[in-house]
């Protein structure tokens, strides 16, 4: 099975001036756990719930802090043809639970630990004990 099988297409963006009160809004009206900075043509980063929880526990105002300053950059990209396989062993080499699709050069989406886990019920256990060892490292 290849990643663009699984992903969730048309990623939530936002500029890289954006607050990440601005990003999390964003990120609630379109139900996604992350949104990609910059443009789908040439992303800089990514900010995920897991940035927002960091943030906040350490005081921070997401209301004064632009994208910029804690999304995670660059981007781990992955090909829509690829393998969900691939995906998941380029997520556990990497240490991160999303993936951005490309097609050449064009962002296409987003694949999750969760749509590979789902997609790979057989083989999901193994695949979500190797990402959650991660943390181990």
């Amino acid at each position: 099975m290849i990643v663009d099988s699984v992903m969730s297409r048309k990623p939530v963006l936002v500029p890289s001036d954006a607050t990440v009160q601005e990003a999390a809004r964003r990120m609630r009206e379109h139900h996604v756990g992350s949104i990609l900075i910059g443009s789908a043509v040439k992303p800089i980063g990514i900010l995920t719930e897991s940035d927002f929880v960091r943030l906040v526990a350490e005081g921070a105002d997401p209301a004064m802090v632009v994208v910029r300053e804690v999304m995670s950059s660059p981007v781990i990209t992955i090909e829509a043809t690829a393998q969900l396989e691939d995906a998941a062993e380029r997520m556990r080499k990497r240490k991160v639970k999303r993936l951005v699709v490309v097609v050449g050069d064009e962002v296409r989406g987003v694949v999750t630990v969760r749509d590979i886990a789902y997609a790979m019920p057989e083989s999901g256990k193994r695949f979500l004990d190797a990402v959650r060892a991660r943390w181990d490292d």
